[in-house]
């Protein structure tokens, strides 16, 4: 029981956590929520496109591109048609202001009823370029397999993304 005594004095002398500790971990995440919603977002613009034959075309770009960077630009090619399509291509131009990173063609050499293909390519805005809208020209080509034996003529088709810097 003397023992039990003798420590009451020494629980008595501990100090409680100051409450300047429970401010600042009250503080932190508001200033965590401010910090996070007021930094810059990217926007990206989508662009659908059905070609003949029941082939769609979806492309995805960023809204705005800043001189001196790079950037990303995806490519679905969907078949919904009936039929296959052979030697799909896009063929890339973006002139002198938007270069693109490592080809600027993408082929496809049998593209299934049903099947899709999806591709990613870079591309690096010039430092000097000027700035507003900049085109990314897009040339299309398929050809249609009649019956999944007999190629017709291809099909061309002309496109163009605008890219503002």
């Amino acid at each position: 029981m003397k023992q039990h005594l003798c420590l009451r004095p020494r629980l008595k002398n501990i100090e409680k956590p100051s409450a300047d500790i429970d401010y600042m971990r009250m503080l932190a995440l508001p200033v965590l929520v401010a910090v996070c919603t007021l930094l810059p977002h990217a926007y990206a613009e989508s662009l659908k496109q059905t070609m003949e034959g029941g082939m769609n075309l979806e492309i995805t770009y960023p809204d705005a591109v800043i001189a001196g960077r790079e950037f990303s630009i995806s490519f679905l090619v969907q078949n919904n048609g009936w039929e296959d399509k052979i030697n799909v291509s896009l063929l890339l131009d973006s002139g002198s202001a938007i270069e693109v990173l490592k080809k600027d063609q993408i082929s496809i050499e049998r593209l299934t009823a049903g099947g899709s293909y999806g591709e990613t390519v870079g591309f690096a805005v010039s430092p000097d370029a000027s700035a507003g809208p900049h085109f990314l020209n897009i040339r299309y080509t398929q050809v249609l397999l009649e019956n999944n034996e007999t190629p017709r003529e291809p099909t061309l088709s002309d496109m163009a993304v605008t890219l503002n810097v």
